[in-house]
């Protein structure tokens, strides 16, 4: 018939390259967007990353049991510092426990098991 188009199936790799040619500008051009809105988080994580640095050493700090700390069972205790309240694992020597609300002196840390020693230990 003479009104008939033929119409031609396009091969994959025309399809392929096109798809390339589209791909690539694409995730380049996103890259750039999405470093552009990530600074200002960055910045956000870089002052909390300094904040919570400052808490590394917290040996020799005074603490508050929010639970109850013995050497056979694992309690919480709480620090302050800077205004900003840090909950740490925390067990006691054999021979000591330390009572819900009671304050506690940080000895050691045992990092295999990733708590803290603390013995009772009272605020004048």
């Amino acid at each position: 018939m003479d009104g008939d188009i033929d119409y031609q199936r396009p091969s994959w790799h025309n399809i392929f390259i096109a798809g390339l040619l589209i791909f690539l500008p694409a995730t380049i051009a996103c890259l750039f967007v999405a470093k552009f809105f990530t600074i200002p988080i960055a910045k956000i994580y870089r002052k909390i990353r300094t904040e919570t640095e400052a808490i590394k050493d917290i040996i020799g700090r005074v603490c508050t049991a929010k639970l109850p700390i013995s050497h056979d069972r694992k309690g919480q205790a709480e620090i302050k510092i800077n205004g900003t309240s840090i909950l740490i694992t925390a067990k006691t020597r054999e021979g000591y426990t330390v009572p819900k609300n009671a304050t506690a002196l940080i000895i050691e840390f045992q990092k295999a098991q990733n708590f803290y020693f603390v013995e009772p230990y009272q605020l004048n």
